[in-house]
C-alpha cells in the first residue's frame, strides 16, 4: 500500500469516527435546539478537518515527489475528500431529520 493510500485510509477512519461520535452526541440531545447546535458545531469541525486533511494529503504527495505519485493520485484524493464531505453532510442531514421527527412525535 502506498503512503498516499495509507493516509487516505487514516483520513477515512477519522471521518467515520467523527460521524459516529456526532451521532452518539445527537442521541443524547434534550431538544431540537441541542440538535441544531451539535449539528452546526459538527459541520464546522468537519469543514475544518477536511480542509486540514486536504492540506496534509497534498503536502504529503508533493513532498513524496519521486514516490510514484502522479496527478491521478491527487485527483483521486480530491474526489475522495469531496465524497467523504458530501456523505458526512448527507448522513447528518438524515440524522437531523430523524431527530426532528422523533422530537415532533414526542411533543404530540
Amino acid at each position: 500500500m502506498t503512503e498516499v493510500a495509507k493516509q487516505a485510509l487514516a483520513i477515512t477512519e477519522a471521518n467515520l469516527k467523527a460521524s459516529f461520535d456526532h451521532a452518539r452526541k445527537l442521541m443524547q440531545a434534550r431538544d431540537i435546539n441541542d440538535v441544531m447546535q451539535l449539528h452546526s458545531e459538527f459541520l464546522r469541525s468537519q469543514y475544518a478537518s477536511v480542509t486540514d486533511q486536504f492540506k496534509q494529503m497534498t503536502s504529503g504527495t508533493i513532498s513524496a515527489g519521486n514516490d510514484a505519485v502522479n496527478t491521478h493520485d491527487l485527483t483521486f484524493l480530491r474526489w475522495l475528500n469531496i465524497l467523504i464531505l458530501r456523505n458526512t453532510i448527507q448522513e447528518n442531514e438524515d440524522i437531523r431529520n430523524e431527530v426532528t421527527l422523533s422530537c415532533q412525535a414526542k411533543s404530540l
